[in-house]
């Protein structure tokens, strides 16, 4: 992902813009989107500069920035396309402050039983 940024830097930059039409409604998305981007900037700067020090900083955190980039872009799809429900519950439970590590390990404010009668 990190050569892929340093190679096309705009991409950055259209990904955080998808993204931002998810802001406003969910502050743990907000607080999640305003971290990764100043993550993306900061990596960004990195690979600019050639740093191979600022680099290898960057590359041992790559990993968990994929992973926060795929769980806001899920959100942000199930924001327009999921009933309310599934994407609050979405985000309380993969980028709320009581999530759960494990997969299936719910927050008590999601709506269990809306989610298992939809499923």
């Amino acid at each position: 992902m990190l050569r892929a940024l340093g190679r096309e830097p705009r991409t950055a930059k259209a990904f955080l813009g998808f993204l931002e039409t998810g802001l406003g409604r969910y502050r743990e998305f907000d607080a999640a989107y305003e971290e990764l981007a100043a993550s993306l900037h900061s990596s960004l700067e990195a690979v600019s500069s050639g740093d191979p020090a600022r680099i290898a900083g960057i590359q041992r955190c790559g990993r968990v920035m994929v992973e926060k980039m795929a769980l806001l872009l899920q959100a942000t799809i199930l924001f327009d396309s999921a009933p309310a429900e599934v994407a609050a519950g979405f985000v309380s439970a993969r980028l709320g402050p009581n999530r759960g590590r494990e997969y299936g390990a719910l927050p008590s404010d999601v709506d269990i039983d809306f989610l298992v009668e939809r499923a």
